[in-house]
Formats: C-alpha cells, sequence, structure tokens
C-alpha cells in the first residue's frame, strides 16, 4: 500500500509548554507539512517500509525532514532479519534552552538538530517454545546551536539575549542485547540475556555519522548478564494431590 499526507496550520499559534513556565506562551509562526509512505507486501520473503515527510515554516525559516527505511528479510520459516533506519534533520528549529532563578528570564534558541537512530534485529525459531533474538540500537543526537533570544511576554523573541555558555549537544549511545527465551511448561519459562552498552555525552558535534560513530567506540563498554526462570505452580492440582 502507499498513501500520501499533509497539514498547515494557516494562522500563528501560541504553545504554552514550551517555555517551561506557568504563564508564560511562544508564538509559533504558519506552518505546512507534506509526506507520503510506501509499503511492500508482508507476506514475501522481503518487504520494505518507506516514509518521509517535509515540514516548513514561515518564521525564521525553519524545515525538517524526515525519512524511515525498514526492510524486513524472512530468510526461511524459522529465522528472519529487520534493519530500521530513521533520520531526521530540523534547520533553524526554535526551542527552550533555559531560564534564570527568578524564571522572568526565558531564553530560547535557534539550532541546527539530527537524530538518527539505526536498529538491526534478528530472530531465529527453535521450536514454537525456544527462540534466540539480537538486537542492536544506534542512536546519536546532535544540536548545534547558531543564536539566543529572550522570550517576550507577548511570545514573541527578542534577539538582543545575552550570550550563553555553550549549548550545544552531542549525544549517541549503542546497545546490543542478546536473548534466548524458553517456555519449557505452560506458564513457564527459561530466559537468559546477555547486554552490551555504550554511550558518550559532550557539547563537540561530530562532523558526520562515521565520526560519531569512531568517536563512541572509544569509550568503556557496560556488559551484564541475566538468567530468570519462572515456574507455574498450579494450586488447585497440588491441593488435590496433598488430600490424595
Amino acid at each position: 500500500g502507499s498513501g500520501i499526507f499533509g497539514g498547515s496550520n494557516p494562522i500563528p499559534k501560541y504553545d504554552f509548554n514550551e517555555p517551561r513556565v506557568d504563564g508564560r506562551k511562544y508564538r509559533e509562526g504558519a506552518s505546512a507539512y507534506l509526506g507520503a509512505w510506501y509499503n511492500t507486501d508482508k507476506n514475501k520473503r522481503v518487504w520494505v517500509r518507506l516514509q518521509g515527510w517535509y515540514w516548513m515554516a514561515e518564521d525564521y525559516e525553519r524545515k525538517t525532514w524526515h525519512a524511515e527505511f525498514q526492510p524486513t528479510f524472512k530468510i526461511s520459516d524459522r529465522f528472519a532479519i529487520s534493519l530500521s533506519e530513521i533520520v531526521e534533520n530540523g534547520h533553524n528549529s526554535i526551542g527552550y534552552v533555559t531560564n534564570n532563578e527568578a524564571q522572568d528570564s526565558i531564553f530560547f534558541g535557534r539550532r541546527e538538530s539530527l537524530n538518527v537512530t539505526s536498529v538491526l534485529e534478528g530472530r531465529y525459531m527453535f521450536s514454537a517454545n525456544a527462540s534466540l533474538k539480537l538486537r542492536g540500537r544506534y542512536y546519536w543526537s546532535a544540536v548545534d546551536y547558531h543564536q539566543f533570544y529572550l522570550l517576550n511576554d507577548d511570545g514573541t523573541m527578542n534577539p538582543n539575549a545575552p550570550f550563553l555558555e555553550d549549548q550545544n549537544v552531542n549525544y549517541s549511545s549503542f546497545n546490543i542485547d542478546l536473548s534466548y527465551n524458553w517456555q519449557f511448561a505452560p506458564g513457564s519459562e527459561l530466559s537468559v540475556v546477555w547486554k552490551n552498552a555504550i554511550s558518550d555525552s559532550g557539547s563537540e558535534v561530530a562532523p558526520n555519522y562515521s565520526a560519531n560513530l569512531k568517536e563512541l567506540w572509544d569509550n568503556p563498554q557496560l556488559n551484564s548478564l541475566s538468567l530468570k526462570i519462572l515456574y507455574y505452580l498450579d494450586y488447585n492440582y497440588l491441593k488435590k494431590r496433598s488430600k490424595g
């Protein structure tokens, strides 16, 4: 299947949540968006989901694009692999930064934003009651500020804001989960899970995907192994046996 979607806010509106202070508001200009999606047949050995949209606003030349690419490969009736790549990039996005202790000065910022999520999943079914699942997830979020503003009482922004310390953010993480699940009896299950996690956070925005990933690998890794066993006891059955 496939489809097209879109919408618009033809007149400015007020956001009472973004200022993070009761009674204050932020005035957003008119905006519009347009997107499309496409799915192939899920019953096939290989099927793909695509989606994308583009959003733009009249004030500050704000624009955002979003793209998703999600293929799934059914290697066999027991084994399947799926990928997911989601990228969202915002140009001149506007948002809250901080406020002073008295909460009478609220600072907003104009920034470039980037969010990338990459996921790889694999699942193998040994039987109807036993399976092995592997999931790897890489996430990168970067915010690079261009200018700061003071929020006026009427919701507009004053560009004559004092200089703020570096507010840029570069956060990334990588996680691997490997789990084995076995339902060895009705209502009873054994689960073994290995987790590996790496994360990194700083104010220097990486220039590209590969450079950020390389910097992430230099951080220490956290590994954990867990074992969980759930065993279902039928109280009524045990009660009957004890009477017998």
